[in-house]
């Protein structure tokens, strides 16, 4: 019996070998999507956790704003489940270029975390040395062996590099996603690659001895599948059982730093009193020996007035000694010139001795005169003679003697005279030696001063020094540790994005294809049936059970099921899965992907079916097995002859006997119809969905250029190297206008959710940026304005997190604390990141700091700016305004596989239905072509109930397919991105036309066997 019903069975699928097929085919289409795309996913996501295991990827890494020491290194090795920990730096530096300077992440590599998988090269073993990123290289065309220059603010002791080597690293496996390398207070605060180094690189002092960040992986995840709800859940669970221990050392840091800062105050304190006290003891000093200067100076003025008088004195007796010098000389030659009247010599020594010999003789001679001569007149007249030359002689001798006392007194005057001078000389010398001395007073006071007005300066410096560390120590706040898990390391959550897209277009495209194949079965289950109900009469006669019967096309359809499950499975693995790693192969940065057979998504999907078929065979032939044989043997239960109401139509009762056939012939065969349609159905909303997918992303950007973005470019510049006036400068005299604000990268999230990326953007002229930009409120569709207070966001963000007008979210400064920002409104925005917009005054208010208006927006040609501006002292780069939005071009050869199936269902079901259509009426066409009806007209009375039934499909299929294509628009969206989601009208008429011409190709070809039917071989077969 078992080989009569396999026997039997065989036959049936040889029998209806194109409908079996037909219906198998698109049971495979459906599980070649769904399995190969899943299977991708798989693959993508067993590839990243081995890739992961294998390099050692950290499990989280911690990071604080007050830094990460040694000793929280230690403590870290200490927690629990804790395997290998390491501390290791981050920078954000400038990669200079010909023409830009690039925004680089500089990394520490490490010993035992993170391995880097080599593309070329060896690892820097030397601080000198560099590895980069394969895109790095790719993009920017940098090799190993070439010397790269990097611009930093001191972070690091090398200002050029050599390149040893091209890596990846385990935390950036992605290469086509922005905002993953970490942000920058630079340009537009978003790194674009990263450069890995040895930690010897960086200069610890800078960091103040402390690591940016640590390193950590733990056993406490192992064996759960790094891509589950289950790892998810316990590396929550686990980080937050690691919290309380990593606060502890945020309050231990804080402590130290808190110690630290007061002792540098206590040391900066004590240097300034130390300072001040010498500082007034110089002064003293200072003072006091400027009061002995001052004194001097009173002595040295009175000494010079008691010189200035002397020299006057002395010249006095100089002219009184002259004088008397000269009458002493005229009355010596008067002298001379008696003595020589006399006949004496005219020395006065010996003019004396003569003068006093002669007195001797004449005072003799006089004595005897005197007796004489008052007896001898001649006696008295000589007496009186020698009397009178006695004294002529005293007086001579009295003369001399007076003349001799003269020269002695002016002798004696001279001396003194001499003395005076010598005097006058010796306090002359004293004066210039005081004079001298107090000049080495002066100079040595003003040295003194000079020193103490170095000390002042060190003063105002130590005391600069204390202010600033009294500042820093008010600055120094509690700084909590943040923990970095799976999704916010690099862009490891880019493999769940690409993994998500691919399952939502999987499950998209597979439940198309599902209820396309459940019409299909149903149909044509029901026509095999209702075909061979005396058949199956004539089995219940021969005593065949209906348990029997109903397994003879209970196996049918399984083996179809099977058949196509079989079928789909093998596509999967060999043509779609393969595709699929091929198109991504470039999104990912890991190696080659292997294929991977997701097992139970394919069980699943076998099961699936073979239960939706086995419903689909209880339901075709369940009423119809309870009938008895004999009314099976008369073909079955008599169907009641139904009339249609608009049969009874005037507008009908007119049609000619040809059309009302074609109608009711449809109406009769409603099989045939659903699967028609059905087919059309799929096929066009498979198109759809596609085409929705890839014109949503596509035309994100166009939408967002043409409608909302009205700027050209944005011009990135380092305020702390040049300045921004001379750019703006350069821009006027070029002719371009533009709009200076704050635009940068930074951290925000709604409380108690994940840390993301965002751009703020600032300004001080919200007037100036309408010119720019075009606000439209999501929900009224109308143009606003930047408000005063509050956040413009745009419409990822407010999604993710349910997020309205007047929600609180929190954001990350540049000093890592966290601070609190109020959306005021909610904008639509395409770009390929979140952004809030803000005033200036409020951004500063809110974030704590300055914002930095170094981002020029601009309308002109970007090449021309950036040549005017890229010689200028801190250019960093231009970038057009389409480099912000996103763009897939992997979605290209889905949207050709897609049309590909979609014209392979198209083929196998309308030539299915028409071929069956053909077989059921071939004897009804063959009379038509005996009755003078031409080969046009029978094969109208076929092809046009197709054709209204394909446009029937065509407009179903459009509407159907917007539902699917709205949603999987939305189900490929992840983190900022965010797409066109609203019907799009090219889309259904590609779709639309598409379809129709795949119909029309179809049925020229299929009806080609109209023309082999005639009365003999119908009658044969």
């Amino acid at each position: 019996m078992k080989r009569v019903g396999l026997k039997h069975l065989r036959r049936t699928i040889r029998k209806t070998g194109a409908s079996f097929f037909a219906t198998a085919f698109v049971v495979a289409i459906s599980i070649c999507a769904f399995v190969g795309m899943q299977s991708s996913s798989k693959a993508i996501e067993t590839h990243a956790a081995n890739y992961f295991a294998e390099n050692n990827l950290e499990t989280f890494e911690v990071s604080c704003a007050n830094g990460i020491t040694q000793e929280d290194v230690d403590a870290i090795a200490g927690w629990d489940g804790i395997t290998a920990v390491e501390g290791g730096y981050t920078a954000s530096i400038l990669l200079e270029r010909e023409h830009e300077a690039i925004l680089v992440l500089a990394r520490s590599l490490l010993d035992e975390i993170n391995t880097p998988m080599i593309i070329e090269g060896t690892l820097p073993s030397s601080p000198g040395e560099a590895a980069i990123e394969e895109s790095l290289a790719t993009k920017e065309g940098v090799s190993v062996g070439d010397v790269i220059t990097l611009e930093h603010d001191g972070q690091l002791l090398s200002d050029t590099f050599t390149v040893s080597a091209i890596i990846n690293l385990p935390t950036y496996c992605c290469a086509n996603f922005n905002d993953t390398r970490g942000t920058s207070e630079i340009g537009l605060g978003s790194n674009e690659y990263f450069v890995a180094l040895t930690k010897d690189a960086f200069d610890s002092d800078y960091f103040s001895g402390c690591f940016t960040a640590a390193y950590a992986v733990s056993s406490a995840l192992d064996g759960v599948y790094y891509f589950s709800s289950d790892y998810a859940e316990q590396e929550e669970a686990y980080l937050q059982s690691l919290d309380g221990l990593a606060q502890e050392r945020a309050q231990l840091r804080y402590e130290s730093l808190t110690s630290d800062a007061q002792s540098e105050i206590d040391d900066a304190q004590a240097e300034i009193d130390d300072a001040q006290a010498q500082l007034d003891d110089a002064q003293a000093e200072i003072d006091d020996a400027q009061a002995e200067i001052d004194s001097g100076e009173e002595e040295l003025l009175s000494a010079q007035e008691e010189i200035d008088a002397n020299e006057q004195t002395l010249a006095d007796a100089q002219a009184e000694y002259d004088e008397q010098a000269a009458l002493l000389a005229s009355s010596l030659t008067q002298l001379q010139e008696q003595l020589s009247a006399a006949g004496m010599p005219t020395d006065l020594d010996q003019a004396l001795e003569q003068i006093d010999g002669q007195l001797s003789q004449l005072e003799a001679t006089l004595g005897q005169l005197q007796a004489l001569a008052q007896a001898d007149e001649a006696s008295a007249q000589m007496l009186e003679q020698l009397t009178a030359s006695s004294a002529a002689l005293k007086t001579l001798q009295a003369t001399i003697l007076a003349y001799q006392d003269g020269e002695r007194q002016l002798e004696s005057g001279a001396q003194e005279l001499e003395s005076s001078r010598q005097q006058l000389e010796d306090a002359k010398a004293e004066l210039e030696a005081a004079r001298a001395e107090l000049d080495d007073a002066k100079a040595e006071i003003e040295d003194a001063r000079a020193e103490v007005a170095s000390k002042q300066l060190e003063l105002g410096d130590a005391k600069e020094t204390l202010a600033g560390a009294r500042d820093d120590a008010s600055q120094i706040a509690l700084k909590k540790w943040i923990f970095s898990e799976r999704n916010s390391v690099g862009d490891v959550r880019a493999i769940s994005y690409v993994t998500s897209m691919l399952n939502v277009l999987s499950l998209s495209l597979s439940l198309v294809f599902l209820l396309v194949a459940c019409v299909i079965s149903y149909t044509s289950a029901t026509r095999m049936i209702n075909e061979q109900i005396t058949l199956v009469g004539t089995q219940k006669a021969m005593g065949f059970t209906r348990k029997e019967i109903f397994r003879h096309y209970l196996l049918y359809n399984l083996c179809c099921a099977v058949f196509g499950v079989v079928l789909g499975t093998l596509l999967a693995v060999l043509a779609i899965e393969p595709i699929v790693l091929l198109v991504f192969r470039s999104t990912f940065a890991m190696g080659a992907i292997p294929c991977v057979i997701s097992w139970p998504e394919t069980l699943l999907s076998a099961v699936l079916f073979l239960f939706v078929f086995t419903l689909v065979t209880f339901v075709a032939c369940g009423s119809l097995l309870k009938q008895p044989a004999t009314t099976l043997l008369r073909g079955g239960p008599e169907a009641k002859v139904r009339h249609h109401r608009f049969e009874s139509w005037k507008s009908f009762r007119k049609l000619n006997l040809y059309t009302r056939s074609m109608i009711k012939n449809v109406l009769n065969d409603k099989g045939r119809a659903l699967t028609t349609i059905f087919g059309v159905i799929g096929s066009v909303s498979l198109l759809v969905i596609c085409l929705s997918l890839k014109l949503g992303i596509d035309n994100a950007a166009v939408v967002q250029l043409e409608k909302y973005a009205f700027g050209d470019g944005r011009l990135a510049v380092d305020s702390s190297v040049g300045s921004l006036d001379t750019f703006a400068e350069t821009l006027e005299e070029q002719g371009v206008s533009f709009l200076q604000v704050h635009d940068k990268l930074t951290y925000f999230r709604a409380k108690g959710g994940d840390w993301l990326s965002t751009y703020i953007l600032a300004t001080d002229q919200p007037e100036a940026l309408t010119e720019y930009y075009y606000l439209e409120d999501i929900d009224t569709k109308q143009a606003v304005s930047v408000p005063e207070e509050g956040f413009l966001v745009s419409r990822k963000v407010c999604e993710l997190y349910g997020l309205s007008a007047g929600s609180t979210v929190e954001l990350m400064n540049s000093n890592g604390d966290t601070v609190e920002g109020t959306v005021a409104g909610v904008i639509e925005s395409y770009y390929s990141s979140h952004l809030f917009l803000s005033t200036k005054a409020y951004y500063e208010s809110v974030m704590g700091e300055e914002a930095d208006p170094s981002v020029f927006l601009f309308k002109g040609d970007p090449d021309a700016v950036r040549s005017a501006t890229e010689g200028l002292p801190g250019f960093v780069t231009v970038k057009e305004e389409s480099d912000f939005t996103f763009n897939m071009p992997e979605l290209t050869l889905v949207v050709i596989v897609c049309f590909i199936v979609s014209l392979l269902m198209t083929i196998f079901v309308l030539t299915n239905q028409i071929v069956l259509q053909i077989n059921k009426r071939a004897r009804e066409l063959a009379v038509m072509r005996i009755n003078g009806y031409t080969l046009k007209e029978t094969k109208a009375y076929i092809y046009k109930d197709n054709i209204v039934l394909t446009l029937i499909g065509l407009i179903l299929g459009c509407a159907v397919g917007c539902i699917p294509g709205y949603l999987t628009v939305v189900g490929v969206e992840a983190d900022a991105r965010h797409f066109v989601r609203s019907i799009n009208p090219y889309a259904l008429l590609i779709a639309f036309v598409c379809g129709a011409l795949f119909s029309l190709v179809v049925n020229i070809v299929a009806l080609r066997k109209v023309n082999r039917l005639n009365l003999t071989n119908v009658s044969s077969n």
